[in-house]
């Protein structure tokens, strides 16, 4: 029996990959040209597979770096985890080791590298701080540390910030965007900025009282097309020795909405569902199967919400609309005007809502509006 060619992790970057050729080119080329670039999208679009795919495209030539500010909790934690990109990265590139970590023990000044050894033999590295330096003091330390490197590898560097909007939670924000635009001005390498809460981080680029305002190439991902979708359907489905139709595979593509997380797991769902070929109830039953799958993180993510924020994110799910604070239709889904308007700014900072190039207010997530449907 074949593996089931859909992938529920993060797809591995060598994974055959739908569409995104030419967001993928464009990529490569500012990365290469030392472009910084913001690249924006709601959640579960393929984000982060797509720029660790530039990463590992450009590995062999440059020095690739990944970091994650997913949870962020400190300036120090920021340095941190800025510190464990770079030991990565670099062991990454060498082949001997020990001599990685005398390198990068030589290259930050902010820093010592902490190794373990995962169950698969292969080294994974923590960043420990040296004592006795304040966290926003480690950030510029590691900062400065970092473009030092970079001049003596002649700028073959590229960094790769993800959920970077998470910065703005911290205390004193403001200080540590200076401080951050201070230090990555300087640095004539490409650096790829890359968020989920698409308000916030387009606040931090396009609003002149901030310090990133306009330093950067602002870049929005799209959609997968479904045409292209239908024919990834088909073909993986083929590849595993089975047929996916393609009035299945149109079914699944348009119920995913463009989201590659959602696009795998349907897929997937869909795959196991099926004998020698697709139909109607494997598609059925993978289509109930993602709900279930996303039923306790919805759960969850309701939890920290208010009354208000739940029933306007239920009303929308239902019943989209061009006039969110309408009497009419605040009337209909017993709604007070003044709560809306509260409930909608902070529901469109979180991402979870969002007013179209049409002026219809709806509820992001795709899943998540089904979901809430039920």
């Amino acid at each position: 029996m074949k593996k089931n060619p859909f992938i529920f992790k993060p797809i591995p970057v060598e994974s055959p990959f739908c569409d995104r050729v030419e967001i993928l080119a464009e990529l490569n080329t500012h990365a290469q040209n030392g472009v910084d670039i913001v690249l924006s999208s709601p959640r579960r679009y393929g984000k982060t597979s797509l720029v660790k795919r530039v990463l590992h495209h450009n590995k062999e030539d440059y020095l690739t770096i990944y970091v994650s500010f997913e949870q962020l909790d400190s300036e120090k934690d920021a340095a941190a985890r800025i510190a464990q990109g770079i030991y990565s990265a670099i062991a990454s590139k060498e082949t001997i080791l020990e001599k990685a970590v005398r390198w990068a023990k030589d290259t930050l000044t902010s820093h010592s590298p902490s190794m373990q050894i995962n169950q698969d033999g292969t080294p994974s590295f923590s960043a420990v701080s040296m004592g006795g330096i304040g966290g926003r003091k480690l950030l510029e330390q590691v900062l400065e540390d970092l473009n030092t490197m970079a001049v003596k590898m002649d700028n073959r560097v590229i960094i790769a910030f993800d959920e970077f909007q998470e910065i703005s939670r911290l205390k004193g924000n403001d200080g540590i965007e200076g401080l951050l635009r201070t230090q990555i001005q300087f640095q004539e390498f490409s650096h790829i900025f890359i968020g989920s809460r698409r308000a916030v981080l387009k606040q931090m680029f396009e609003d002149p009282k901030r310090s990133f305002f306009k330093s950067a190439i602002m870049k929005t991902l799209q959609p997968l097309p479904i045409v292209d979708l239908v024919q990834y359907y088909i073909d993986q489905f083929s590849r595993a020795e089975k047929e996916c139709p393609e009035n299945i595979a149109i079914s699944l593509a348009e119920l995913s909405h463009g989201y590659g997380f959602y696009a795998q797991q349907y897929g997937y769902f869909a795959f196991g569902a099926s004998e020698r070929a697709a139909d109607t109830s494997s598609f059925n039953e993978a289509a109930q199967a993602v709900l279930e799958q996303a039923k306790s993180g919805f759960e969850i993510l309701l939890s920290t919400m208010t009354a208000n924020q739940i029933k306007l994110l239920k009303a929308l799910a239902i019943n989209p609309t061009q006039a969110l604070t309408a009497g009419e239709y605040c009337m209909k889904h017993e709604m007070i005007s003044s709560n809306v308007a509260y409930a909608r700014n902070s529901l469109v900072e979180q991402d979870h809502i969002e007013k179209d190039n049409e002026g219809w207010w709806r509820v992001v997530d795709p899943v998540f509006r089904l979901w809430l449907q039920n």
